[in-house]
């Protein structure tokens, strides 16, 4: 409001239009008295005019100064009384608050709508016609069962004849694998070489002898005894052996006896007995010997035999190749000896080998093709749309929809949208309560997935979990759901409401006198005073020299860090400035686990208080505004209702409360 404005009040034009006229009667009076030569009279009316025309100029600027500082005086008291009411709200948006303890649990909460665990639309590839279906609407199926059965002989006489043609393919490969077989030459006794007829490079015939081996673990001699004697002489019977040119006895039993006498000669008649007996070593077919058989001996001697002497023959036509024996060698049963190498064995092997794959891979096609024929369940669940059945026709390249839908209901499940700062609590295993508005009670769910890629949709990226119910119920696919997710929680732990908690964990305490862990009063009122100081001296110290790191002690006796203490906030009157540790929160409070008791009282905002008043900030700072108003450095009425430093409507500053 300029000094002009004051001055003159609101009525400049009347003023103008009195000291016009004033000028007019005044020249009216003059041209009057001139004609009496400017008398005494003239002067005197003239100075009257004049001194009455000013006195009403006067009264009416006098009038006009008042008006004005009635209107300033009014502004003022509003003003003031604004402030008042602006302080009293301030006050009244914080109060005192216990400490204390209690459980706080930390929950993420969302809609959604309930889906089967799987679910599987049965489909074919096959195009004809159901001979028949084994289920209906709403049964409960095993992974595996058949649903639908579609003609299939075509694919019958397909798969009979691939049956047929592995029978043939396998007796082909059993010949063909014993011609190859038959390659190697095997011994089938276990003795000694007595010869060998081939030798490597031979070409010989299926048939034709390669070696011969006797066994001579064993010996025989067949001896002749009297006819009159021959009832002594039985199998069974021990026998004393003896070899000829040797005082040797050799121990055995008769295995074999004539069943009639011979004439030995043109006087005796004798039966022939053999005995075996136990090749002591040295023991050969050169060898002759006779024996005594119950009291009775032999009549004549002969000739040791081997028991066992064998021919070692071909089985295959080729070229010996490996032989590996020699006259005198030992043997085994079973022991290769040597390979006729048959260029057709082994072709023939090779050819049958081929075939027998090809009709195991046609028959496996024929297999596969019948079974594209039958439809069966992919998993376990219930039926809960059939859309084909028997009689119908199939046209699977043209139709699009499902034979029949299956639900795995074995459990249920439901997706929820996190938000990127939420998504970091959510761990799977954690439980989940829900409700439905179809089906009472709450149910229990239970985190099965959390993905570790968002989707990003106008700047906001939210991730989507997965929640399992086991025990559903009534659920069912289809039906909204609300879900609470308790992704922390705490015990009887000390907290306090979450409006109480400045930011940098700053917390203001009720004053009782008693020191407090981890105060920090001073340290923020020191920095405060210090940058007040350097903003009036316009200047800032280099960072160096300012002690932002003051140390002070916290509860366990160690040096605690101050740098990130703000130095801006305001601790009002009463009430001690304090750091506390805090941990997980709900809506109303927040864990401190250190730096608090539960004797202590929080300056708190009131949140309702809060929204009732128009700003948000501390009762020091709204006074700093009043006095801005009344004119404080740089301010007042009289400064353009701007405010300089620390005055007017925009001066000064303040903070409110900082949640977690």
């Amino acid at each position: 409001m300029a000094n002009y404005d004051i001055e003159t009040a609101s009525a400049p034009d009347e003023v103008l239009e009195e000291n016009t006229k004033a000028a007019a009667e005044s020249e009216n009076i003059s041209d009057t008295f001139s004609e009496a030569d400017s008398s005494d009279i003239f002067d005197d009316r003239v100075e009257d005019t004049l001194a009455e025309k000013n006195n009403k100029k006067k009264k009416k600027m006098i009038i006009l100064a008042v008006i004005a500082g009635i209107i300033i005086l009014l502004i003022a008291a509003c003003s003031v009384s604004n402030a008042i009411k602006s302080k009293n709200a301030v006050k009244d948006m914080y109060t005192d608050a216990s400490v204390e303890r209690r459980t706080i649990i930390n929950t993420i909460t969302g809609s959604s709508s309930i889906e089967p665990n799987d679910s599987y639309n049965v489909t074919t590839i096959k195009s004809g016609d159901i001979t028949a279906d084994y289920f209906k609407e709403g049964d409960t199926v095993k992974k595996g069962d058949k649903l639908y059965q579609f003609d299939d002989k075509d694919a019958a006489n397909s798969l009979s004849g691939a049956q047929n043609a592995i029978t043939k393919a396998q007796n082909s490969l059993s010949d063909a694998q014993k011609s190859y077989n038959d390659q190697y030459v095997t011994s089938s006794i276990s003795g000694k070489v007595k010869s060998v007829a081939v030798k490597n490079g031979d070409n010989v015939m299926s048939g034709a002898e390669i070696a011969t081996v006797y066994d001579d673990t064993y010996m025989k001699i067949r001896l002749p005894f009297n006819d009159y004697d021959a009832t002594e002489v039985y199998i069974g019977a021990e026998a004393q052996v003896s070899v000829t040119g040797s005082r040797d006895v050799i121990y055995g039993k008769v295995t074999e006896k004539s069943s009639r006498s011979s004439a030995a000669d043109a006087h005796t008649m004798v039966v022939y007995a053999t005995i075996e007996v136990a090749n002591p070593g040295a023991l050969s077919e050169k060898d002759s010997g006779s024996a005594v058989v119950n009291g009775v001996a032999c009549s004549d001697t002969a000739k040791f035999e081997y028991i066992s002497t064998q021919k070692i023959t071909a089985k295959a036509s080729g070229t010996v190749n490996n032989l590996n024996i020699s006259m005198g060698d030992g043997v085994y049963n079973g022991q290769k000896v040597a390979y006729i190498k048959s260029d057709t064995a082994n072709t023939t092997l090779s050819n049958a080998q081929l075939s027998m794959d090809d009709a195991k891979l046609s028959y496996e096609k024929a297999k596969d093709a019948i079974n594209d024929y039958i439809v069966e369940a992919p998993i376990d669940g219930t039926v809960v749309t059939k859309n084909a059945k028997a009689g119908d026709t199939v046209d699977s390249g043209n139709s699009t929809e499902a034979l029949c839908v299956i639900y795995d209901l074995s459990c249920v499940k439901f997706s929820l949208e996190v938000d990127e700062t939420e998504i970091a609590l959510v761990k799977t295993g954690q439980k989940a309560a829900v409700t439905a508005e179809a089906v009472e009670g709450e149910f229990e769910g239970k985190v099965v997935k959390v993905p570790v890629d968002g989707v990003n949709q106008n700047g906001v990226t939210t991730y989507t979990i997965e929640i399992e119910i086991d025990n559903y119920g009534d659920l069912l696919p289809g039906m909204n759901v609300d879900a609470t997710i308790v992704v922390d929680e705490a015990e009887n732990v000390i907290a306090a409401p979450v409006n109480s908690v400045n930011r940098g964990n700053i917390v203001f305490v009720k004053d009782n006198g008693q020191p407090y862990e981890n105060d920090v009063t001073d340290i923020i009122r020191k920095r405060t005073e210090e940058r007040t100081q350097e903003d009036k001296n316009d200047s800032k110290k280099p960072a160096d020299d300012r002690k932002d790191n003051e140390k002070i002690l916290d509860d366990s006796g160690k040096d605690m860090d101050t740098s990130d203490i703000p130095s801006n906030i305001e601790i009002p009157e009463g009430y001690r400035a304090i750091r506390v540790e805090t941990g997980i929160n709900d809506t109303e409070y927040i864990e401190i686990k250190s730096g608090l008791t539960e004797t202590d009282m929080v300056r708190t905002l009131n949140t309702q208080a809060s929204s009732a008043g128009a700003f948000f900030g501390s009762d020091e700072v709204m006074m700093q505004n009043m006095n801005g108003m009344s004119g404080g450095p740089g301010g007042g009425m009289n400064n353009d209702m701007s405010g300089g430093p620390g005055g007017g409507m925009n001066g000064g500053h303040g903070s409110g409360p900082m949640g977690r």
